[in-house]
């Protein structure tokens, strides 16, 4: 086992086959093609940013694990690296390690609903509670039992999912979570059936409602993720749209300078990220205003 001494705050240089990954690993879905983008910005300015491991004593060919970075670990092993700066860190308990993953990985490159699902799951064994795991996150609720949901999805609805799935055979997430509530069979004639016809969120909520009432079929009792009043989801909603309307005029009112310095020195995958996300947020709200006007 080599010894290394780690002052906080400073990073020191490991020989990268001396790292392995984590078994515990969030993250399962690595897009190749990013990888090698990472890799092409590595080689031209250098690894800029460490990554972060622990020591571990139960594997003679390596003598740390990853806490955070396997992406740039990855894309180092491609320029063929033998040494990468790190940072050493101390995980006493195992579940700590996962969570810290959990933690550092996110927000980065996007995860794919699955990969959430397990993350969620996988807190919610290790005794977290959902409240928790949305701090963790810095999710609402409703996002941590949305994807918890996926779980009840049978897997060939899950792998409609997939980022690398063809578009013409993917199943949009707001979609898939219409579907949680079925049982299986349902699930995959239902969402087939979606996916050929190429749907969009309104025809496929039609679809389903028209499923229901034809075959005289309702969701599956006792899996509604709350048992709240209508009285106190009803304040709920009413909270977060008061908060969605404080938060919008703040950056609303910025003038575009401030948006142009924002954005000035970071890389143009966060603008990206950041464009696709607001694009997300208004369709998801679209779709809570389609429910509204249909009732």
């Amino acid at each position: 086992m080599a010894t290394h001494e780690n002052n906080p705050g400073t990073d020191i240089r490991i020989k990268h086959k001396r790292i392995r990954p984590s078994k515990d690993q969030p993250r399962k879905f690595f897009d190749q093609a990013a990888l090698q983008e990472l890799a092409a910005s590595i080689s031209e300015v250098g690894q800029e940013v460490p990554i972060t491991i622990y020591e571990v004593n139960d594997d003679p060919d390596h003598d740390f694990e990853i806490i955070d970075g396997e992406r740039r670990w990855r894309a180092c092993g491609i320029l063929g690296f033998e040494e990468i700066r790190a940072y050493i860190d101390e995980i006493k308990d195992p579940r700590d390690h996962f969570i810290k993953s959990v933690v550092s990985n996110f927000g980065r490159a996007d995860h794919t609903p699955m990969e959430i699902a397990e993350a969620v799951k996988r807190m919610q064994e290790a005794g977290k509670t959902v409240q928790q795991i949305s701090r963790i996150f810095a999710k609402s609720l409703s996002w941590v039992y949305q994807y918890a949901s996926l779980l009840r999805l049978h897997e060939e609805v899950q792998d409609m999912l997939h980022p690398m799935v063809p578009d013409t055979k993917k199943l949009a997430f707001s979609i898939a979570i219409l579907l949680t509530n079925f049982p299986h069979e349902i699930q995959r004639e239902l969402a087939r059936e979606i996916v050929k016809n190429n749907m969009s969120m309104n025809r496929a909520r039609f679809l389903i409602r028209k499923f229901e009432k034809e075959a005289n079929l309702k969701p599956e009792e006792g899996r509604r993720i709350h048992n709240r009043k209508p009285s106190k989801d009803f304040a709920i909603l009413n909270r977060f749209l008061s908060s969605l309307k404080e938060s919008t005029a703040f950056f609303l009112d910025m003038n575009a300078d401030v948006f142009d310095n924002m954005f000035r020195m970071r890389p143009d995958e966060d603008r990206a990220r950041t464009q696709k996300a607001i694009e997300a947020a208004i369709e998801e709200l679209s779709q809570m205003l389609d429910v509204v006007k249909g009732m």
